[in-house]
């Protein structure tokens, strides 16, 4: 895989189309067509990269929530695929859809599950189906597997694996040697991910899972009887995420009184320490929580305010300190007590700031005075 200059400018490269051609798969994630692209030349993942980008360390970055116009143009010009094929392949669309608005380039992005890492603590790993691993002529990765409210296989009815079932290390392709047999190798010990035992699917994370794409799909989605476009759906949605989160901490009061009357309750404690983003649970843990989530975010409008009106919570209850609730929740609660102090408020005339010293000593004076001590 030879490299053609056509001048001194970098913007002016021109990279001869690789040997064999590699089409995307339906659904694809940007990240697993490259692996599988350089698996079919007997090369690794790196050393694709670096043929097309020499000047990019590419996988140091999370190529899946895209990459730059001109990388993708010379990754086109390689490829022989066109640039609005690749861009699809990849997460800043959806992010897009999702936020209302092109998210922050290095930010953590809403409902997205950050790529994994092979340093340890709380890095997630990308999830996959055993059973469309298994079964794929070409074994690759879904971009919706990238999604955080994705927790299960529809096709399948199983939930999603995000580990290998040998050793139980992260899933991490762009680590694949030139060796590999496909793309869903775990990169550690060579094991096959469609060897994974099936799991149970949650019901309820099911559904939610279905409303979220239909959110994604068409731009809104339905919430307390109302229709909302996709950014405030996925708002309410994660304003929930974390109520829930918050009441598993906290069990108790009136947070679970709302919980009892909506016909959910609180997640299990997580298998990671609390203040993890939710985007970076496990699959089993983020399950736990939408199949929890489902009831509130299905019910009617009556039945929501009949909830929060029997629980007694007030509105400081339900979003915390120094929060605020989404604008679809603030409107179908209008007669939720608000039992904020208000704040102090010096007597008229009276100054505020420093006393002066003179001050500060006749207070002094009749303080000792009342206390029977001599004045100052």
């Amino acid at each position: 895989m030879a490299a053609t200059d056509t001048g001194p400018a970098q913007a002016s490269r021109v990279v001869r189309r690789w040997t064999l051609p590699v089409p995307l798969l339906r659904g694809e994630s940007l990240g697993s067509w490259l692996v599988r692209v350089a698996l079919s030349h007997g090369c690794s993942p790196g050393i694709l990269s670096a043929w097309v980008w020499p000047d990019w360390r590419a996988w140091i970055t999370d190529v899946d929530r895209g990459i730059s116009s001109e990388r993708l143009g010379m990754l086109a010009q390689a490829s022989g695929l066109d640039v609005d094929a690749l861009r699809s392949a990849t997460l800043a669309p959806l992010a897009e859809v999702i936020e209302g608005a092109t998210p922050e380039a290095n930010a953590a992005w809403n409902w997205i599950i950050p790529r994994g890492r092979t340093t340890p603590g709380d890095s997630p790993s990308p999830q996959y189906c055993p059973v469309c691993v298994a079964t794929d002529p070409d074994p690759y990765l879904r971009l919706h597997w990238r999604l955080a409210w994705h927790t299960v296989c529809t096709s399948h009815n199983t939930r999603l694996s995000d580990s290998c079932p040998e050793c139980g290390a992260k899933v991490i392709p762009h680590r694949l040697r030139e060796t590999a047999r496909h793309a869903c190798i775990c990169a550690l010990c060579g094991a096959n991910l469609g060897d994974a035992t099936l799991l149970e699917r949650d019901r309820n994370a099911a559904a939610f899972q279905s409303a979220a794409d239909e959110a994604l799909r068409h731009g809104s989605a339905t919430f307390l009887d109302s229709r909302l476009e996709a950014p405030e759906w996925f708002q309410a949605a994660r304003f929930f995420v974390s109520f829930l989160r918050q009441t598993s901490r906290h069990p108790g009061g009136t947070a679970l009184s709302l919980l009892e009357h909506l016909g959910t309750t609180p997640a299990p404690p997580a298998s990671r320490p609390g203040g993890v983003a939710f985007e970076r649970l496990p699959t089993t843990d983020r399950q736990a929580i939408l199949g929890r989530v489902w009831p509130i975010m299905n019910s009617r409008a009556d039945a929501f305010r009949d909830a929060v009106l029997r629980s007694g919570i007030s509105r400081q209850s339900l979003c915390g300190d120094g929060q605020k609730l989404p604008d679809a929740v603030d409107r179908a609660l209008p007669d939720v007590p608000d039992n904020s102090r208000a704040r102090y408020r010096p007597r008229s005339g009276r100054p505020t700031g420093p006393r002066d010293r003179h001050e500060v000593v006749r207070m002094m004076n009749r303080l000792r005075r009342d206390l029977g001590a001599p004045r100052a």
